[in-house]
């Protein structure tokens, strides 16, 4: 029975993982504040730590262990990378670090691993340290760690029913009251995930031992356009988008150019990708009927 350890793990995505992992019948321990409550029960065991800080207790307590998988959607910098590695090289079989789509930059048509290369990546200490170079940063520092077992999963914007950001909500809530949307570009594509997908990821990438950096995505991209119709399918109501430079009041997805993931590398690694479609429009109906039901 393999022993994993997963930072967070209360809420959305990582919840979701945590609950597959036990389905799957592994040894779960979750690490965290302790400042939200879960429904695992007896299910799981349980750490306090506080993530961002070397000196908190927890870490004393996660490093006297032999981990098979660590699952971190929690580290944001070098520095917390750093920490893992200070307090794990050589207790854990397998580190999987979930990164994001926003470490790519350039004009390119769907970015594919090689597009951003944390091994030759320098980090500048003067860079505005945002969300995504933070990611940037964080993967450097997993990477340079050479016996330090990686796997980096980039994925998109990740949605679901229980998605604690609301970021579709927003666009359902908008055209439902009619009420204007600002995009950037109604023609820009994108990917996404879905939150219980990427617990099937996690699973996939345990059963295969996967050392590296992969994307993770639905199979289909979206223009922000038939986004909309999509929506306008479901709430019978047309949006009122408009298209504007200005930052202020932005929609959730606007983006100035193209925005996905080429997931090629995991398709030929054997990952079933489901259609974008699939999901997405029954988590729209569901949306709307549950905002219909609270009107």
């Amino acid at each position: 029975m393999k022993k994993i350890l997963v930072f967070g793990g209360n809420r959305f995505f990582g919840q979701k993982t945590v609950q597959a992992l036990i389905q799957k019948g592994y040894l779960v321990t979750i690490a965290n504040r302790g400042l939200r409550s879960d429904d695992f029960g007896d299910n799981v065991n349980r750490i306090k730590v506080d993530r961002t800080d070397p000196t908190s207790s927890g870490w004393q307590e996660i490093s006297q262990s032999y981990w098979d998988v660590v699952i971190d959607n929690i580290c944001y910098t070098k520095e917390e990378a750093q920490i893992a590695i200070d307090y794990l090289t050589g207790k854990v079989g397998q580190y999987i670090f979930t990164s994001s789509l926003s470490v790519y930059e350039g004009e390119q048509i769907g970015f594919s691993e090689t597009d951003f290369r944390p091994d030759t990546f320098i980090i500048d200490p003067a860079s505005e340290l945002n969300y995504s170079e933070g990611k940037r940063h964080a993967e450097a520092t997993f990477v340079a760690a050479s016996d330090f077992p990686v796997a980096i999963l980039r994925i998109p914007i990740v949605l679901d029913d229980d998605d604690y950001t609301e970021r579709l909500h927003y666009y359902i809530r908008k055209i439902r009251n009619e009420e204007t949307i600002l995009v950037r570009d109604l023609s820009a594509q994108m990917s996404f995930i879905k939150g219980s997908e990427v617990a099937k990821v996690m699973l996939w990438l345990i059963d295969i031992n996967f050392k590296g950096i992969i994307n993770a995505s639905s199979k289909e991209i979206i223009s922000m356009n038939n986004l909309m119709n999509w929506i306008e399918e479901v709430v019978k109501v047309e949006p009122l988008v408009i298209e504007s430079d200005q930052d202020e009041n932005q929609s959730p997805f606007s983006v100035e150019k193209d925005w996905y993931l080429d997931c090629q590398k995991m398709s030929e690694l054997g990952y079933p990708l489901p259609d974008l479609s699939s999901w997405l429009v029954p988590l729209i109906r569901r949306l709307n009927e549950k905002m219909a039901t609270n009107a």
